[in-house]
């Protein structure tokens, strides 16, 4: 059976909403929620919520993976995705792909998403790109739901892969 993911519309207003009703001291573990419902509205139904990547009870957990034929060869299966209410400044970015790249060693995975709700100071103070390998995407939970009205969870990450590989802005 082929997944295939669908924009949710109107719902990501409702989305946004609970978003800012969280505000700034909204716990990582409920933005993790609103998102796995929001991939969940959209047509992505195998999610698993902090999968263990490594044996032992220390082992590295992301917050999620995701799977979907259709993110084809452009960025693999599954997607790893990591939630961090706050990035904080350059240290934090490089710290948030510290974790990340261990999980895609750890799993052997291709592709991984790190999602932030507040960023200090604003992230284009530096260049992303510089302390990040390409197959490390950054995406800001607002712009996640906005752009889920319109395009599929698997569209957004493509035009995000794009937008990385060429050099373009539009999402």
């Amino acid at each position: 059976m082929i997944q295939k993911g669908q924009p949710i519309g109107d719902l990501a207003n409702e989305f946004l909403e609970k978003l800012e009703a969280l505000g700034e001291h909204g716990r990582e573990d409920e933005i993790e929620q609103l998102i796995a419902l929001a991939l969940e509205k959209s047509g992505y139904s195998i999610i698993a919520q902090n999968p263990l990547l490594s044996g032992g009870k220390y082992g590295k957990r992301p917050d999620f993976i995701v799977w979907s034929d259709e993110f084809g060869p452009w960025i693999g299966n599954p997607l790893i995705i990591e939630v961090k209410r706050t990035l904080k400044g350059k240290r934090g970015c490089i710290d948030a792909v510290q974790q990340v790249l261990s999980y895609l060693q750890l799993s052997q995975t291709r592709s991984a998403l790190i999602m932030y709700v507040n960023k200090t100071p604003p992230l284009d103070s530096f260049n992303l790109s510089s302390i990040s390998p390409p197959n490390i995407f950054f995406l800001d939970i607002h712009e996640l739901l906005t752009a889920i009205r319109t395009k599929s969870f698997a569209r957004i990450m493509v035009d995000l892969r794009n937008r990385r590989i060429h050099g373009t802005d539009d999402l």
